[in-house]
């Protein structure tokens, strides 16, 4: 009769040789295993590194030339003084000894003769005035970038509602205007 190979006990030679078969299957095991761990631990790493690489790229491409819409033009006035003339005809009437009178022309036709008559001149007087004038010296553009609004003081404008790229609104910009960028955030 043949016994159960589970109910038959090893004897002390058996026994050590199964315990080290079984304790080297389970180091060859745990070296296959941390082999296995350490590739996939350093293939995560490098696709995350990949991943933050693309990521940089194309994020700094876009903040640094996003896309911006003008959301308003407003141009900026300056008064000037313009100078003009201003002329006006001034009517003077003196009154002087009349020719035509004499002594008996005076005594018999007194009323088509009178002693004196008054005497009309005018003359053109003209003098220089300035007259206040507002012309445009520049515009405020403002335009929306995100969630943001930011203005910049332009010579020519470009036109309302107007999609471009901010590298070109920038060559709007006036030299020396670098002071002129105004921020606000929107909710």
């Amino acid at each position: 009769m043949r016994q159960d190979p589970r109910k038959m006990k090893p004897n002390s030679g058996e026994k050590r040789n199964i315990i080290n078969e079984e304790v080297h299957m389970r180091n060859s095991l745990g070296s296959q295993t941390g082999q296995i761990k350490l590739i996939l631990a350093i293939l995560v790493v490098i696709a995350a590194a990949l991943a933050y690489w693309f990521w940089s790229q194309k994020s700094a491409a876009v903040d640094t030339n996003p896309l911006v819409t003008i959301v308003a033009v407003t141009p900026n006035y300056s008064s000037i003084k313009i100078p003009s003339q201003s002329c006006k005809t001034v009517t003077t009437s003196t009154s002087i000894k009349n020719p035509n009178s004499g002594f008996f022309s005076s005594m018999f036709d007194s009323k088509n003769h009178p002693k004196y008559i008054k005497q009309s001149s005018s003359k053109q007087v003209c003098q220089e005035i300035y007259i206040e004038s507002q012309v445009v010296n520049n515009y405020t553009i403002s335009y929306r970038f995100k969630r943001y609004v930011e203005s910049m003081v332009v010579q020519t404008p470009p036109q309302l509602n107007q999609m471009m790229l901010l590298t070109d609104l920038q060559k709007y910009q006036q030299i020396g205007e670098s002071a002129g960028v105004v921020h606000q955030k929107l909710n």
